[in-house]
């Protein structure tokens, strides 16, 4: 089964995600950045992800940072292009400049809450995932 990685700090955020993705993932959950990123790189190791869910607004580590410092890592692990993981932004912030700074980060898609199960559907097709 693939798995998903959903970093969110909204426990309730966290479960309706994970209830909309469980027919097709093996989901885990981290409450912030800094644990999501320790869980992704110790992905490497065994299983890697195959997708990963950021929200934007985090406390310690916000996703935007995560993102970046996700595609660093797989820098260091010298991931191929065609292996990266897929990113998805899922946050309640849908203007222009947070939907253009996560694309600068190499994000794969972005999803405004609350996340409509049409929406999220129609873009793991997009992304190859499902």
């Amino acid at each position: 089964m693939r798995r998903a990685l959903i970093v969110e700090d909204d426990e309730v955020s966290a479960q309706i995600l994970s209830a909309l993705l469980e027919d097709d993932f093996k989901c885990d959950i981290a409450p912030n950045g800094e644990e999501g990123l320790k869980m992704y790189d110790q992905s490497f190791e065994k299983d890697p992800y195959d997708i990963i869910f950021l929200d934007i607004m985090m406390p310690i580590k916000d996703g935007q940072e995560l993102l970046k410092d996700i595609r660093n890592l797989e820098k260091s692990h010298e991931v191929q292009k065609d292996q990266k993981v897929k990113i998805v932004m899922t946050t309640a912030l849908g203007d222009f400049d947070n939907v253009a700074e996560a694309f600068k980060g190499k994000c794969d898609g972005y999803l405004v809450k609350p996340i409509i199960p049409e929406k999220l559907t129609e873009l793991l097709e997009q992304l190859g995932v499902v």
